[in-house]
């Protein structure tokens, strides 16, 4: 979806007298969604939405909770989502023809994974058409994994949230085939990438660190020195950490397809901020080209794509980490 040049001067003029918070996050300023024709080159001009993550629940509750002092919760993301995918056709013009390239990182990503074919059929059925949808999770793919030391740390957390939110309500506000695929007592898995990923029927990029650092010190519990630094790590550490490359791996790799189940994998030890920052997604290469230019030839000329980062992690491992 593109909007002329004069068009998209006046949004970034309202957008310069916006509050501080707007300033600090519209992510407007850089990346993929920097509106310079040299550092975005295939996307400088296209309209930039921003939805700010607040719900705590990756867009996935529909509950009311009561909270420690007595105050009610409104955990409403699916209405959050519902909101604004209303307000992209109703408010800003999006149409039948247009392109949604859905993006987000960390819970973001989460959310793309869970919501993408939601997002494709919500539109279709509000458009009375096929809608064109695109998913970009990075650093989403959470991994189900136990502790260094063989504890399921991070999985009830998950469960919990899920069950918190009534992400798994009848009619469900995650993934239908995934939700489909268990039998209630486990549909909680739904709120997890590693079990949406094979029931995900919308084209997607995946951009993801094979070592993210966030799995590894909250889901493996390894330490923040160990997340980047290998000479740091026990071998337990170790271990768990390699691990989480391969489980990653494995699962994107077991997805049927090659356009619409393309990936690109790298072995930063990172968490987000590839796509957002202008030096980072133009110098981190697969090997031949770099993240920016693979996506744009995966969204512009439907080429397909799967980079398979290498084992070991720091930067001595891969120089084009920034």
């Amino acid at each position: 979806m593109r909007i002329q040049r004069n068009a998209l001067a006046d949004r970034l003029q309202v957008l310069s007298t916006a509050p501080p918070l707007a300033h600090r996050y519209d992510g407007g300023a850089h990346g993929l969604f920097s509106n310079s024709s040299t550092v975005n080159p295939s996307f400088h001009n296209w309209t930039k939405v921003y939805v700010r993550y607040c719900d705590g629940g990756s867009f996935s509750g529909d509950a009311l909770a009561t909270a420690p002092d007595g105050k009610t919760l409104h955990l409403r993301g699916r209405r959050i989502l519902d909101a604004v995918l209303d307000a992209l056709v109703e408010r800003e013009g999006f149409a039948l023809g247009d392109a949604l390239v859905a993006s987000g990182c960390s819970a973001g990503g989460l959310a793309i994974w869970l919501h993408l074919d939601y997002m494709t059929e919500y539109l279709g059925a509000k458009l009375s058409g096929r809608a064109n949808v695109l998913g970009v999770p990075e650093c989403g793919l959470f991994m189900d994994l136990p502790t260094a030391t063989g504890t399921p740390q991070m999985t009830p957390a998950y469960r919990a949230v899920a069950q918190m939110q009534n992400a798994t309500a009848a009619g469900g506000n995650l993934n239908a085939g995934c939700l489909a695929a268990y039998p209630a007592p486990e549909q909680w898995r739904c709120f997890l990438a590693q079990y949406v990923l094979p029931h995900v029927r919308t084209p997607f990029f995946a951009v993801n660190s094979v070592y993210d650092s966030w799995q590894t010190v909250n889901i493996l519990n390894a330490t923040a020195e160990c997340a980047s630094n290998p000479s740091a790590c026990t071998s337990a550490e170790t271990a768990a950490i390699e691990r989480l490359r391969t489980t990653m791996l494995g699962n994107l790799s077991a997805v049927p397809g090659a356009y619409s189940t393309s990936f690109f994998t790298y072995n930063c030890a990172t968490h987000c901020g590839q796509m957002a920052h202008d030096d980072r997604w133009a110098v981190l290469q697969d090997g031949a080209l770099s993240l920016r230019d693979r996506l744009g030839r995966w969204i512009l000329s439907g080429e397909a794509h799967r980079s398979v980062a290498p084992a070991g992690w720091g930067p001595a491992e891969q120089p084009s980490c920034k």
